[in-house]
């Protein structure tokens, strides 16, 4: 079973270590990541997502679009903890298809 909790909060790390400590955002499941509290620019939340769509891929063998999923969530805040429920759903629904095919 996957700790995506984890991968999220690894795939953050790494990420943060390469910003000016002034544009990093905390490491924990409350931390936003997108929204007006973010210490990220929307170009720095592009790329974080991006990052972690290939860091998924790699672990399901499957592409995720996340930033489009997180863009129709509609949401002007997004967490750490919510972007881990809202991958944990993608990978449900990614890995259902997979079997219906």
């Amino acid at each position: 079973m996957l700790d995506l909790e984890k991968l999220v909060i690894d795939n953050l790390r790494s990420f943060n270590r390469q910003l000016p400590v002034p544009r990093r955002i905390a490491e924990t499941p409350d931390a936003v990541v997108i929204g007006p509290e973010a210490a990220f620019d929307s170009l720095d939340s592009v790329e974080f997502l991006m990052g972690l769509e290939d860091a998924i891929a790699a672990l399901i063998d499957r592409r995720i679009d996340l930033c489009r999923h997180i863009e129709g969530m509609a949401r002007e805040i997004v967490t750490v903890g919510e972007l881990t429920a809202c991958i944990e759903q993608l990978v449900a629904r990614t890995r259902i298809a997979a079997v219906q095919a």
